[in-house]
């Protein structure tokens, strides 16, 4: 019998027409573009879908800084979906998603998905361009209404 995880991979198999499986170690890893290899992992104990993509690695130095300035600004930002965080050993930004998989259809993941993968690809080029999105500071969804 198949775990809720295994049916979730067949039926994203089936939809994006590509072939996808489990792997030994319980995750299913997509190349996005031939550069961003996206992770879906299932954690039984809290059921939840994990994605996770390891994007870009910034080098020391003000860079840096500004991408992390803008993780963080993003994070703050209710209408991003998606986490940003810094693999600290690896210099490497990363961007990960978590959904309770009971909330979860085909549709819906389809479009998480989809939305996911066009960020990290926006991302990942910015960064290696140097560039860092621009955030717009006129926002008024800042932390407790600060000016």
């Amino acid at each position: 019998m198949r775990s809720i995880f295994e049916e979730i991979i067949l039926n994203l198999s089936k939809l994006l027409d590509i072939d996808m499986h489990v792997d030994e170690l319980g995750n299913c890893t997509l190349l996005v573009d031939d550069k961003i290899e996206v992770t879906l992992e299932y954690d039984d104990t809290s059921e939840k879908l994990l994605i996770f993509t390891p994007l870009n690695e910034i080098p020391p130095g003000k860079f840096r800084e500004n991408v992390l300035i803008f993780s963080l600004k993003e994070n703050n930002d209710l209408n991003f979906l998606f986490t940003l965080g810094y693999i600290e050993s690896e210099n490497m930004l990363a961007m990960s998603y978590t959904q309770d998989i009971d909330k979860l259809n085909n549709e819906e993941l389809m479009d998480i998905l989809n939305n996911f993968n066009i960020t990290a690809t926006f991302l990942y080029d910015s960064i290696s361009q140097g560039t860092i999105p621009m955030i717009d500071d006129t926002s008024t969804n800042k932390p407790f209404n600060l000016k």
